[in-house]
Order: structure tokens, then sequence, then C-alpha cells
């Protein structure tokens, strides 16, 4: 669940979501160390940004969250994170650069992705909208081409 801590460390307010590890071990990761929110048959799983507190704490443990991809999409809205497509909620800062694959078709290219991520036609706009925002640079089709 995500939820609104009244104090943090440095005494402003925090947002977390809830996750599991297990059957047993459920914790509160801070919306901060969240790079990912992805479906993973009919799980939603967490993703840890690289060298985040969270990632430091639980090293390369899988984090499965209670909540459907959608309900999660209007919990973090506006909280810095967009969805990509069907199956991928991410980060803003962890996107590198937005690449136009082929006729307004356009992918993603993460930190520390090993592949490019696709877009979705029908989140193409609010994509490209989110990436004239946060100043990250779209390569145009003629320079994708190799």
């Amino acid at each position: 669940m995500l939820s609104i801590k009244a104090r943090s460390v440095c005494g402003s307010p925090r947002a977390e979501i809830g996750a599991k590890a297990d059957s047993r071990t459920a914790v509160q990761i801070p919306l901060s160390d969240v790079a990912a929110l992805y479906s993973e048959g009919q799980r939603v799983m967490l993703r840890m940004r690289p060298n985040s507190r969270s990632q430091r704490i639980f090293g390369s443990m899988r984090f499965a969250v209670s909540h459907p991809l959608k309900e999660l999409e209007e919990m973090v809205a506006g909280r810095e994170f967009v969805r990509v497509n069907h199956g991928l909620i991410i980060a803003i800062t962890e996107v590198e650069r937005i690449e136009e694959w082929c006729r307004r078709h356009f992918r993603i290219i993460a930190l520390g992705a090993s592949r490019p991520i696709p877009v979705s036609r029908r989140r193409a706009s609010e994509v490209l909208q989110m990436a004239n925002g946060a100043m990250i640079p779209l390569v145009p089709y003629s320079e994708c081409r190799r």
C-alpha cells in the first residue's frame, strides 16, 4: 500500500510503498528508492534503484506489491513516475533518453537496462510530455537507424 509518512528522518513527509519479499516479510520501501513497477504474470513486482538505501539493505531480494498496476499508476501519479506500456511504470529519473523507433513509435533507454523498453502508442504522448518537462533527450528516427 502506498502511504505518506508523517515524518521522515529529515522531518519532511515521505511516500512509501508496501511490498512483500515472501509470505512473512512485509516492508515499506521509500518511493524515492523505486526505479520501476512491472507486471510479471499475475503479480506486480518492484525494482529498486541501483545504489539506493533500500538496495543496499535488501540486496537482490525481489519484492511483490499487493496492488494491480492500474491502481499503482493512480497512486504514484504526479510523483515522478510514468506508465510506458501495459506492464511497466518507470521513474522519470531512470530514463536516459527516448528514441523514435519508426513512424511515431518510441522506445525508452533506461539507465542500466540491457535493452530498450517499447512505449505503447497509447502512452506515447504522456511519455513525450514527461520527457519534455524533465529535459530528457529525444533522439529522432534518422539518428536511431544503424
